[in-house]
């Protein structure tokens, strides 16, 4: 059962702008540089390549994927559990028709949910050094994003996801154990 099921496909525009420029500008380059309009052509080639990496890894990361994340109750359902152990959080990567199973954390072993803005991101500066970090953030340059801190198996791990206000609302209801009606 679901209580919380959403594909998220943002539009960025920033990302699409990025990576045009990217594939622009390396292009110039390289033609620059192979017509003999650059003094040092090896220097002029190696960046227009850098870029192009640049534009690949962009249009692969933002604009070719997306995620489907999900709050769906566990076969492991008790009498008398709270809902932090009947509920898991599941991420989906979606390329093109296929879908795969990325993350899947069960609700009782998150310590942390919250908000990531550029000011909260200043002011937190007792960062852990040995957690594992995911992300699965469609969204470039994104200013909002909700971080899932669990502790799995006595490891800790940091789960960044795009920010939508109903997940973050759900999440939080289920860590703090309120009722989800």
């Amino acid at each position: 059962m679901y209580i919380y099921q959403k594909k998220i496909q943002p539009k960025n525009i920033s990302a699409k702008i990025t990576s045009a420029l990217c594939l622009v500008c390396g292009a110039a380059l390289l033609i620059l540089a192979q017509a003999g309009y650059i003094a040092i052509p090896i220097l002029a080639q190696l960046l227009g390549l850098v870029l192009w990496v640049a534009a690949v890894y962009i249009a692969s990361a933002y604009l070719l994927r997306d995620y489907t994340y999900s709050v769906q109750a566990n076969s492991k359902v008790g009498e008398n559990d709270t809902l932090s152990e009947i509920y898991d959080f599941i991420v989906y990567e979606n390329k093109g028709k296929k879908s795969v199973k990325v993350c899947h954390i069960e609700l009782k072993d998150i310590t942390l949910v919250r908000k990531i803005t550029p000011e909260s991101k200043k002011n937190s500066t007792n960062e852990q050094k040995n957690i594992k970090r995911f992300v699965y953030n469609t969204q470039f340059a994104a200013s909002q994003k909700i971080e899932i801190l669990a502790n799995i198996s006595s490891e800790d791990y940091s789960v960044t996801v795009t920010y939508d206000e109903e997940l973050l609302s759900v999440l939080q209801k289920i860590y703090k154990n309120d009722p989800l009606c």
